[in-house]
Parts: structure tokens; sequence; C-alpha cells
């Protein structure tokens, strides 16, 4: 019966105790969803825990978080491309392959630097890994791994991502000689 603006306040409002409280950030994350403005950078950050706390147990509520929080992201963002990454990520674990390439692909076709480019690549070699298209995941993570300014967990995923890409080669080979 409250009018929608009352809601959104009285969602983020909520929110905001729930965090205050400690601990973690799923408790929060539907009423930040509900309640935060675009560009609200306390709320997104609290998003931003809740969906890697979400993603290893409930994937498909982590992607919802996730995209939820990249919909709130201003396009003017630094944390953008970080946080599309999450997203196709959390997209990849809940099993939603054509939304997570989707959104990765779109993100990559604007100009990046290689920095913030690497988390995307990386998302996307490990999601073409995961959907049998070994070459092409290989092709994105070397491109990830010959870029020296990339971060030591970003290169550990990629290297991840080749490996998958590689034995899915390897094992495509097998197959092959077989038939």
């Amino acid at each position: 019966m409250l009018a929608e603006p009352i809601q959104q306040a009285l969602h983020r409002q909520f929110g905001q105790m729930l965090l205050a409280r400690g601990g973690s950030a799923v408790p929060a994350a539907y009423h930040l969803l509900r309640g935060a403005r675009p560009g609200d950078a306390q709320a997104l950050a609290a998003l931003d825990r809740a969906v890697t706390e979400l993603v290893p147990f409930a994937p498909p509520a982590a992607a919802e978080l996730a995209t939820g929080a990249l919909a709130l992201t201003l396009p003017s963002d630094p944390a953008r491309p970080t946080r599309t990454a999450a997203a196709v990520r959390a997209l990849t674990a809940a099993g939603q392959w054509d939304e997570a390439e989707t959104l990765v692909r779109s993100a990559l076709a604007v100009p990046l630097p290689a920095g913030e480019g690497a988390a995307l690549r990386g998302a996307l070699a490990s999601l073409l890994a995961l959907t049998g298209r070994a070459a092409e995941a290989m092709t994105e993570a070397q491109t990830v791994l010959t870029n020296s300014g990339v971060p030591a967990d970003l290169r550990d995923d990629a290297t991840v991502a080749l490996l998958w890409a590689w034995l899915g080669l390897r094992g495509n080979r097998q197959v092959d000689q077989l038939a």
C-alpha cells in the first residue's frame, strides 16, 4: 500500500541496518537490490560481497544479485568491468551460459584498458572451456596470460581455463582418433 519511493527507501534502510550488524552481506542483499539507486557505492559493494558469498552455494541466486548489481552500476563506474566479470562467472556457475556469453561479449565490444579487459577475457575463457569450445577458450586465456599487468588471481583463473581447454582439445583428438 506504500508508494514505490517509500518502499524503496525502506528497503534501503533495512538493508543498511542488516549490514551494520556485521557478518554476511547475503541477508541484506535483497533489500539493497530493491532499495539502492544507480551508482550507490555502499550498496553495490555489499551486493558484490553477497555475490562472492553465494556463488559456491547458490549460483542462481548469485547470478540474480550480480546482474541486479550490474544494472545499478553506472557506465562510468571504474568497477563496471570487474562487476560484469563477476556477473558472467555467476551466470556461468548457474548454467545460464547464453546469458553469460551475451553479457561478456557485449562488454568486450567496447575498447577497454588491458587490465580491465583481463577479468572479462578470463571469465569468457572459463565459459568457453566449460561449453566445449576449447580452441576459443585457449585463445582468450592466452590473451590474459600474455598481458604482464594482470593480477595473480586473474592469471590463475586464466591458467585453469587454459588447462581445461587443453584437456578439451586433447579429449577431442582422442575421440577423433577412435572414430
